[in-house]
């Protein structure tokens, strides 16, 4: 059937099924268009977002609670990087960086030696950042809370040195 010969719904599902193709066939035009929409109504929508944000309280708060809760990880590794940059460390690293230095050690605590999991290991400098040290992940390692907390101010590499002692007592 051509398309002069259809009626208003049946027209409608014809260019819906043409749009669905075309946008298969062509994601990354797609994409483009949608960046180019929202680069030039930007102020807009941030507008619109603020109105839709103040009129919404109750649903606001619950929507940044769930983005909390989903990307928790995320949240904290970004709150770490930022603390750094807070104090001027040179330097950064990306969390799939630190996530192969984590996987290396097999989540193990390299200053106690027990296994405690990705998620309770604490990013530790070798070369304190008060001491001059880098945020750059050659001068990270792994330790666990109560590592991290011993070792202090300490200059140690355990990476290098698993058998060094963590503090100067």
């Amino acid at each position: 059937m051509r398309p002069k010969d259809m009626n208003p719904e049946q027209y409608k599902a014809h260019k819906k099924a043409i749009n669905q193709r075309y946008l298969k066939k062509h994601p990354d035009r797609r994409k483009a268009t949608v960046r180019r929409h929202y680069l030039s109504h930007k102020s807009y929508k941030n507008t619109q977002s603020k109105v839709w944000a103040k009129t919404n309280p109750e649903r606001t708060k619950q929507i940044q609670k769930d983005y909390r809760e989903r990307n928790i990880d995320e949240i904290r590794f970004k709150s770490k990087l930022a603390k750094y940059k807070r104090r001027n460390a040179e330097g950064s690293f990306t969390k799939q960086e630190w996530s192969s230095l984590v996987e290396y050690t097999l989540g193990i605590c390299i200053g106690c030696e027990e296994l405690v999991g990705e998620e309770n290991l604490t990013v530790d400098h070798i070369i304190p950042i008060s001491r001059g040290g880098t945020n750059y992940i050659s001068n990270l390692q792994p330790l666990c809370m109560k590592c991290n907390f011993e070792k202090g101010t300490n200059i140690v590499n355990l990476l290098e040195n698993p058998n060094v002692a963590l503090s100067d007592d």
